[in-house]
């Protein structure tokens, strides 16, 4: 009897609600507006779009042990899958065969058969065979590859006419942006994923790095594939994930973060290599860093812009044209520099050769100077000093121990013999100074674009800051064979 009664009122509950809840489910919607109310058809672009994206094997010899080991672990229910099919396993003799030893992905980005996709992909050497989405596969041979941003480009014979993929506008894309991934994810053929743009110039380590950052769902095998926005242009390479704990650890699957080489250095680098074989990037002969507030109040800028000169290489460009330490460019051929990544992918793609002006910032001033580029050397490493340890004479400076450099010292620190100015000896625990990295065996070049090798120079320096109202000052440093700007409250 209760349970029916129970029964009678749930229904009648539910009979006055329900309207309630649709009618509040309309009124969410409408106030989403479109966006949240229907996604977007991405079906018919995909269509078009998969056309122009290729799968990329790579084959060569292994030893009998040697399969899918790298892109599938074992102990995966894609290991039967796959494994069995793979070309060219060993014979019962256990003898070295032609494997499938690398797969990825590509995409066509000339009706000729120019294909582009990650160099680390085809790295190693070995036949390389590219699959098209109607099945037909085409060898390929390679026009020329880029470690630097880990870019190829390859080149199929075809007798009709590919479906190319233009570049689209990577700095025009926006973070929130949808994007669509196609590729070959651990060689289970053509896939596609969507997502968004979830952040943008991201660095991984790299000179040239300007990643766009992604959630669409990317794995191994998707290397070398297209990042597309929904104009059906490409804004990105696919090049890195950070891998999940997949099947149990040993794999390395998507957890929704993933990294796409931008197509404002990947198309410069494309045009380049099949034009030439290589890329030849121009070189100015600078150390820069990004201008923060902190930098431009030491400077007096009116805003924080540019890039600030921290070194000049000897014989560079950079000198020839007139530029010093402490100089701000503002500018470079009439375009404001957004970023040191901005400057930099300006300078490399303007070539060597290249004639660039400038609009430079120097004590209060706007200036004019013109450098010809030369051609720029990746191959070159900054040799790394190990930190002191042991104090030498000081006296106190913005929460540092500082001292002249002498013979004693420049032994003790692994200093140059070119090397001129004031060497830090100790930093205060817990100091601006200290949390800016700091440390013993640094040096301290210029305080406020003053030359400081004594250290009255370098508190007159710091007293004519408090004078002038400043409350920070900026120094160039040398610091673990390089030259960095740091700024320091008063």
């Amino acid at each position: 009897m209760n349970r029916a009664i129970s029964s009678v009122t749930h229904t009648m509950i539910n009979s006055f609600y329900r309207p309630l809840r649709a009618v509040g489910l309309a009124v969410v919607l409408a106030l989403a507006g479109p966006a949240l109310a229907h996604d977007e058809d991405i079906a018919p672009l995909v269509d078009q779009l998969k056309k122009s994206v290729v799968n990329i094997e790579l084959y060569g010899s292994v030893s009998p042990n040697n399969s899918l080991g790298d892109l599938i672990p074992q102990d995966s229910p894609l290991w039967e899958l796959l494994n069995p099919q793979m070309p060219g396993r060993e014979g019962q003799d256990g003898q070295p065969r032609e494997q499938r030893i690398k797969i990825g992905s590509g995409f066509i980005t000339s009706d000729d058969g120019y294909i582009v996709t990650n160099h680390h992909v085809i790295e190693g050497g070995g036949r390389i065979i590219v699959e098209f989405e109607n099945g037909d596969r085409l060898p390929a041979e390679i026009v020329g590859t880029d470690k630097t941003t880990d870019i190829a480009v390859l080149k199929v014979e075809s007798d009709v006419a590919l479906p190319a993929v233009p570049f689209g506008d990577s700095e025009a894309a926006r973070e929130g942006d949808t994007v669509i991934a196609i590729g070959n994810p651990f060689g289970l053929g053509f896939s596609v994923s969507k997502g968004i743009i979830s952040a943008r110039y991201r660095r991984m380590g790299g000179i040239y790095d300007e990643f766009i950052q992604t959630d669409a769902a990317i794995n191994r095998g998707n290397s070398g594939g297209p990042l597309f926005n929904l104009e059906g242009e490409v804004i990105g390479v696919n090049t890195a994930i950070i891998p999940g704990n997949s099947w149990g650890g040993s794999g390395g699957g998507s957890i929704g973060i993933a990294f796409s080489m931008s197509s404002a250095v990947v198309e410069t680098v494309v045009d380049s290599l099949i034009e030439t074989g290589s890329v030849k990037r121009g070189w100015l002969g600078i150390v820069m860093q990004d201008v923060s507030e902190d930098f431009a109040e030491a400077l007096d800028l009116d805003a924080a812009e540019g890039v600030l000169v921290t070194a000049v290489s000897e014989g560079s460009p950079a000198e020839k044209a007139g530029l010093r330490r402490g100089d701000v460019i503002l500018s470079v051929d009439g375009e404001a520099i957004t970023s040191l990544k901005h400057m930099q992918r300006l300078i490399v793609s303007a070539g060597p050769g290249a004639e660039v002006a400038f609009a430079v910032h120097r004590e209060g001033e706007i200036i004019s100077k013109t450098a010809t580029l030369a051609l720029r050397d990746d191959s070159g490493n900054v040799a790394m000093v190990d930190e002191p340890v042991a104090p030498g004479e000081s006296g106190s400076l913005v929460g540092m121990d500082i001292a002249e450099i002498n013979e004693d010292l420049r032994q003790q620190y692994r200093l140059g013999d070119d090397v001129e100015g004031l060497v830090v000896t100790g930093v205060e625990a817990g100091s601006e100074a200290y949390t800016k990295l700091i440390r013993p065996g640094d040096v301290i070049l210029e305080i406020n674009n003053r030359i400081v090798d004594t250290v009255s120079s370098a508190r007159g320096a710091i007293e004519d800051a408090r004078t002038d109202g400043k409350s920070r000052v900026l120094l160039l440093m040398q610091t673990r064979g390089t030259t960095v700007a740091v700024t320091l409250g008063l």
